[in-house]
């Protein structure tokens, strides 16, 4: 990949503002509108990038929804070529007190047949993927599953879409099906991949006060100067 020149704003682009608190530098195409994903004053490559949605499932799937991972292992590779800040491939270990949630991105993996990503989860009696384009079950053991839901079995919310559900929400003064706490965990989690690749080893979290117990350096990781006059 190649750099290219800087150049001005397209007029309709307040290129102060999209910046915010980040260092000030000159507009250039390799950031805006697309590739902001990969650099560090930005965003967090792939991993905050798809990372939220899918992590929004496992968590949910694991009973996580108000937690985090307690240890974090990450390892990842930058090709030769690559002029960006973030891996194109990636695996994370994250151990939960009774549970493990683990992330592969890269080229060539498919979670189904023809699907590029998804959310899988091991069973003992089956295995469960999910994506946006649906589900997939598959029994071990040569066991049938039953695919009718009984009067007792567990229910899902049912969601018009997260725009839609939050309207209904300010109305009913339900929860959302995803609450700003759920998304909060949801892109945690991202983050604490991010800081163990970045540092090149395990780290050990603290979820619920939501620290970095004894490692300064993770902790130095946790915020970054913000250029002024933005500040919280």
């Amino acid at each position: 990949c190649d750099w290219i020149p800087d150049e001005d704003p397209p007029a309709t682009l307040d290129w102060n503002m999209w910046l915010g608190p980040a260092p000030w530098r000159r507009f250039n195409r390799k950031i805006h509108p697309y590739e902001f994903r990969y650099w560090r004053d930005y965003s967090g490559g792939l991993l905050t990038d798809w990372g939220v949605h899918l992590f929004d499932i496992a968590q949910w799937g694991l009973g996580k929804d108000d937690t985090s991972p307690i240890r974090i292992e990450a390892v990842g590779r930058m090709y030769e070529d690559n002029m960006y800040e973030f891996p194109e491939t990636m695996h994370i270990r994250y151990v939960y007190r009774d549970a493990v949630l683990e992330w592969s991105q890269g080229e060539g993996i498919e979670y189904e047949p023809g699907q590029g990503y998804g959310t899988k989860f091991y069973g003992t009696e089956a295995d469960l993927c999910v994506n946006r384009g649906g589900y997939w079950i598959h029994p071990k053991h040569n066991k049938k599953i039953n695919e009718d839901i009984g009067p007792n079995d567990l229910r899902l919310y049912e969601s018009p879409g997260h725009p839609q559900d939050f309207f209904n929400c300010m109305r009913s003064r339900r929860k959302p099906i995803c609450d700003v706490e759920i998304g909060h965990r949801s892109t945690c989690i991202s983050h604490l991949g991010n800081i163990s690749f970045r540092l090149g080893r395990p780290v050990d979290y603290d979820p619920v006060r939501e620290i970095f117990p004894t490692d300064a350096a993770a902790t130095a990781m946790v915020e970054k100067p913000m250029r002024a006059p933005w500040h919280l």
